[in-house]
């Protein structure tokens, strides 16, 4: 009996999510690994506060980008951040989240999230309006290959503005595929299909949105019983993305 117990406990240790990943930005400087390219401007993402240049600010040091800092006459400043590579191919289940904010000023700013999925950047976020602190998570198993990263940029929109921040990175995942029930959960069906996609499960779907193989926005459809039309959409392969209790979820799906 007690040896039966003892596999037990094993056998349930082996279904712990295990972090592949995680910077919180405590040290103060970039983290190695990760790099920041200024695109246009001067203005470069900073290190060593939690301070943002406006609205609420990061409880602990972050990754900042502070355009106010760049002054009222520089007003075409962007650059992104990038996470190191990870082969992450192996890995049943792959899981996103980090905290961010985000300070808009006069409607202008843009702060995105993309991560590479092998063959190009795939936007999971796109942020345009003031938030302040916030925690989000993805599941971003479709996107697992053997060099993942995340790129996180921020452009003032050619407008004096005020910022961005991030913190609080964490990538996990599973390779005994532990979660895959939770995850087909929420899968999509029919696939292929011609005119309506439709979710699995009773829970509320939200914040549908649809994009090609490139991660650009093609159709932001109304979600009704638990499907949308896209009958509109060209053949080919797509990605769509959508919320389910907070959490994000992403499924490529094909239209005949």
């Amino acid at each position: 009996m007690k040896k039966n117990y003892i596999l037990l406990c094993l056998l349930s240790s082996v279904f712990v999510n295990a972090q592949i990943q995680s910077e919180d930005f405590e040290n103060g400087t970039i983290p190695t690994g990760w790099s920041s390219n200024i695109l246009t401007g001067s203005a470069d993402w900073t290190f060593g506060s939690g301070a943002m240049p406006s609205g609420d600010s990061f409880a602990t040091f972050a990754a900042i980008f502070d355009d106010d800092a760049a002054g009222d006459t520089e007003l075409d400043n962007s650059a992104n951040l990038i996470s190191p590579e990870v082969n992450v191919a192996g890995y049943t289940t792959l899981s996103l989240s980090f905290e961010y904010a985000m300070q808009a000023f006069i409607d202008k700013g843009l702060f995105t999230a993309e991560v590479w999925d092998g063959t190009g950047w795939i936007e999971i976020l796109s942020e345009d309006v003031d938030t302040n602190p916030n925690v989000v998570t993805y599941d971003v198993t479709i996107y697992k290959n053997a060099a993942f990263k995340v790129r996180f940029t921020y452009d003032d929109e050619d407008e004096y503005a005020w910022g961005a921040g991030v913190d609080d990175f964490v990538l996990s995942g599973t390779t005994l595929g532990t979660q895959s029930s939770y995850i087909n959960k929420f899968s999509v069906y029919p696939n292929p299909t011609s005119d309506y996609l439709k979710f699995n499960g009773n829970e509320i779907v939200t914040d549908v949105k649809i994009s090609n193989t490139l991660g650009q926005i093609v159709l932001n459809p109304s979600v009704k019983n638990n499907s949308v039309d896209v009958s509109n959409l060209a053949q080919g392969v797509y990605v769509v993305n959508f919320t389910v209790d907070n959490t994000s979820y992403s499924n490529k799906f094909s239209k005949k």
